[in-house]
């Protein structure tokens, strides 16, 4: 009896013991519970900040990226389509050459013998193929006419009271000259722009004259060459063949008429050549019936030959065509007045 008792003592404080363990570990499991729940929540609480954050700087990296390879990309186009045009026009100046030399100076008037007649009719394709070269530049040019503004905003106030010309001036590369011009129109905006459009044919640009109608868009495209003759100081008579392509991109609150040409040098000039790339924007001025003309040009050298820039003959020909493309922003400023004084 005494054994069995003993037994059963043993096993009450055995299982008694078993029990308080039990409880012990059931306390410290909801302990570890409710620290883990707090510890949950708090990481809850402070994650959403970081992972945002985080997502933020990782997306604005990805883009960032994206938006460089892209630029690369349009550079290394920009960088193929330009040596592409100028191998295209070094190899049509050089089958030109031939005609040029055909040239023969007769008391101040250029004449053409009569093997250049028989040529000119087999030798119009090169006007085609440069217009067309020059066309698809246009685009483009148009593309950057907001940073082109923008650069030209620097040179000028938002006062637009008056006339302001700066006139050329040479560019950052020697050689290159900048023309910058902003006058007022006093007429309506949209008057203003069409006859501006009228006066983008130049016609006060009469000799040797030809129209090329063979252009994409042609309503809003003119593309025209003619000759520039004149006396130098020195006695000499000089002239320049000018191939001009023109496109009118019209806005709603603004026209803008960008443009590209080729001078090439005739007679002494032979060899000189110089590319012109250019734009006028029209804008009306808030409040008012005065339009707002910006005119921005661009001449870079395209010389055959590594010609001297210090060349006494490439200076004539430098400031002859600077001359020239002063001489038409005049006349078509001049002429386009007097259409809205006729207009009015």
């Amino acid at each position: 009896m005494l054994k069995k008792a003993n037994d059963r003592a043993r096993s009450r404080t055995y299982y008694q013991r078993r029990r308080t363990r039990f409880e012990n570990l059931r306390d410290e499991v909801k302990k570890l519970t409710s620290k883990l729940a707090e510890l949950q929540c708090a990481k809850a609480n402070n994650e959403p900040e970081w992972w945002s954050s985080w997502r933020l700087m990782a997306e604005w990296q990805r883009k960032a990226r994206l938006n460089a390879e892209v630029q690369q990309l349009q550079l290394r186009a920009a960088v193929d389509a330009r040596s592409t045009l100028i191998h295209e026009f070094q190899t049509l100046l050089h089958n030109q050459r031939p005609l040029q030399r055909n040239l023969i100076v007769n008391e101040g008037h250029l004449l053409i013998n009569n093997s250049y007649q028989h040529t000119k009719t087999h030798h119009a394709a090169p006007d085609t193929e440069i217009f067309a070269i020059y066309a698809q530049e246009l685009d483009m040019l148009y593309a950057q006419i907001d940073v082109a503004l923008h650069n030209f905003e620097r040179e000028y106030t938002e006062d637009c009271s008056d006339i302001t010309q700066t006139g050329w001036k040479e560019d950052r590369k020697p050689g290159n000259f900048l023309y910058m011009n902003k006058q007022v129109i006093s007429s309506e905006f949209q008057d203003s722009c069409n006859f501006l459009w009228q006066v983008a044919f130049m016609t006060h640009r009469q000799e040797c004259r030809d129209q090329c109608h063979f252009i994409q868009n042609p309503e809003d495209t003119v593309a025209i060459k003619f000759r520039i003759s004149t006396r130098l100081n020195s006695g000499r008579i000089a002239s320049i063949s000018q191939r001009i392509i023109t496109r009118r991109y019209q806005e709603g609150a603004r026209v803008v008429l960008v443009w590209k040409s080729l001078a090439e040098g005739e007679g002494i000039f032979t060899d000189l050549n110089a590319d012109e790339s250019g734009w006028c924007v029209a804008t009306p001025i808030k409040d008012s019936i005065e339009t707002v003309l910006r005119t921005c040009m661009r001449h870079v050298p395209m010389h055959v030959h590594d010609i001297a820039t210090q060349n006494s003959e490439v200076k004539e020909f430098t400031s002859f065509v600077l001359d020239t493309g002063s001489n038409d922003v005049f006349e078509t400023t001049t002429k386009l007045e007097e259409l809205l004084r006729t207009n009015e």
